[in-house]
């Protein structure tokens, strides 16, 4: 490998450390919230705040797409050409405008002439449906005047070798919004108080971003200056598949969080969404090494060096498929007890539920690297494709089996989507290797996937017969570990010399 690895080690720790803060931080946030929150709202309280979120952030998935695609574009032209990048800048900024329009009057259309009922049977007659009403106008507002331009703006940071500092104020701004949704809540406000509690002090955090924004990067100023209404248009049209991948996204995601709402009850969202945000965890950990590191994968693909391209996959799979399993594989001896300690026994533990999930997040954290390399290069037919078949089989599945299954059908059409979507994702990213004159390194990938089959089997004994539950753990555990020393072999020399030497002068970067 080349000397310039160097850097990006460098980089990638930066990142890293500063990721794992904000992760543990998010774990915090998690323990701390639902506990809280099921002790001052009920369980159909609780529900039906999440439907809220489910159902701004299907209104809002226009913005997403767009904002990503104009990120890959900006880790581009940050190198190639800084003013093609301050012409899609603003023309960014000219699209995220019109874009905030149309979801601000979708929105509205739908509480006016009542068909909130679209998004999934959330809506209930009486107090509650008037609060989550309240709520979804709440947070579209904020996210139309705060979401849209500010997401643009906000994907300089990553190119500029920012990331650190952009993720010290996601940790500020997640912080500050949950100190304002617990007051809130704790002062005996409904999901509706809460809600305008919350965006009122996340609209400060984001006041300042823009300050931020500003001061940073004063050449970008005024951020519309320069913009191109057919640039803006051309971006845009360019992104609607990326929007489109996001909007399957959200359908798989919280559109069967809106499928369960609407087909059985609030309370048995509660159910699915804290044991789908333990198990999630797990995917939040693996972001700590993918996010720094996105710039460098997009630069790797445009120079032709297809055998970085197979380290990192061949690391990143190495590292993360052996902390998730071996933490699923163990995790299950406590998980029974610390999630009836978490929900202050108000939310029975579904073990089958929590074993479907976990499988799911598993083959959902292998399919990352391959995700965010597709991601990153802009390589759009095969993204359409996997979440496509992530959300239609998922959705279609709970559609017909959740009345007459329940809830564990919800954790069946998660697993379900979630192979088709990584089998698309491998083709994919094999034949983009393949024409660089590369190979993707299938060894590791077969044994990160033997972990993930290890730590299913043992999942399933545990649940299944309690019995030999300790047994299967410790078997499942070892078998995970022993994989991940035949993972640890296939690496690439250069890789292992490299992390020795970051493990022995491991340190807090400067910020």
């Amino acid at each position: 490998m080349s000397p310039d690895f160097v850097p990006v080690e460098r980089r990638v720790m930066a990142g890293s450390v500063v990721s794992a803060i904000a992760f543990a931080l998010s774990i915090l946030q998690t323990l701390v919230q639902v506990p809280l929150l099921l002790r001052f709202w009920s369980p159909q309280e609780y529900g039906m705040w999440i439907a809220v979120g489910a159902a701004a952030s299907l209104v809002t998935a226009l913005d997403l797409g767009h904002q990503n695609y104009l990120g890959n574009l900006f880790n581009r032209f940050w190198v190639e050409d800084q003013g093609r990048l301050k012409a899609t800048v603003a023309s960014g900024v000219l699209a995220a405008c019109g874009i905030a329009v149309l979801e601000l009057l979708a929105g509205v259309s739908l509480v006016i002439f009542g068909k909130m009922e679209w998004l999934g049977g959330a809506v209930r007659p009486g107090p509650d449906g008037e609060a989550f009403r309240i709520a979804f106008l709440a947070y579209l507002v904020f996210w139309v005047a705060n979401g849209s331009v500010g997401g643009v703006l906000t994907r300089l940071y990553q190119p500029a070798g920012q990331f650190v500092w952009a993720q010290i104020l996601g940790i500020i701004y997640r912080l500050s919004g949950l100190v304002a949704l617990i007051v809130a809540a704790s002062l005996g406000a409904s999901i509706a108080g809460a809600m305008l509690a919350q965006v009122a002090v996340l609209t400060a955090c984001n006041i300042y971003t823009f300050w931020d924004i500003r001061r940073k990067f004063p050449k970008f100023y005024p951020w519309w200056s320069g913009g191109e209404i057919l640039l803006a248009w051309k971006n845009f049209r360019a992104s609607l598949v990326l929007t489109i991948n996001v909007v399957f996204e959200q359908l798989a995601s919280n559109g069967l969080v809106l499928l369960v709402v609407g087909i059985l009850a609030p309370v048995e969202v509660a159910v699915f969404t804290t044991m789908r945000t333990v198990a999630n965890t797990a995917l939040q950990g693996i972001a700590i090494l993918l996010y720094p590191i996105v710039p460098d994968v997009v630069r790797y693909h445009f120079q032709r060096e297809p055998d970085k391209l197979s380290a990192v996959f061949g690391a990143i799979w190495c590292l993360s498929c052996s902390v998730v399993c071996l933490g699923f594989s163990l995790g299950a001896l406590v998980i029974e007890p610390l999630y009836s300690l978490w929900t202050h026994h108000r939310l029975p533990f579904d073990p089958e539920l929590f074993s479907l999930i976990a499988i799911s997040v598993s083959i959902r954290q292998w399919t990352s690297p391959l995700q965010i390399y597709l991601n990153g290069i802009n390589l759009l037919p095969p993204q359409t494709l996997a979440v496509g078949a992530r959300a239609g089989i998922s959705l279609a599945i709970a559609a017909v089996f959740l009345k007459d299954g329940g809830i564990r059908v919800a954790g069946v059409s998660l697993l379900v989507g979630e192979l088709l979507a990584a089998a698309v994702c491998l083709v994919a990213a094999r034949q983009s290797l393949n024409q660089l004159g590369g190979r993707l390194p299938l060894l590791p990938a077969i044994l990160s996937l033997a972990q993930i089959l290890a730590m299913s089997i043992g999942l399933f004994v545990f649940f299944e017969f309690p019995r030999h539950a300790a047994l299967s753990c410790i078997l499942a555990g070892s078998a995970v570990v022993c994989l991940a020393w035949f993972q640890w072999g296939c690496l690439d020399g250069e890789i292992k010399n490299r992390a020795f030497k970051l493990l022995a002068h491991l340190r807090i970067p400067k910020m």
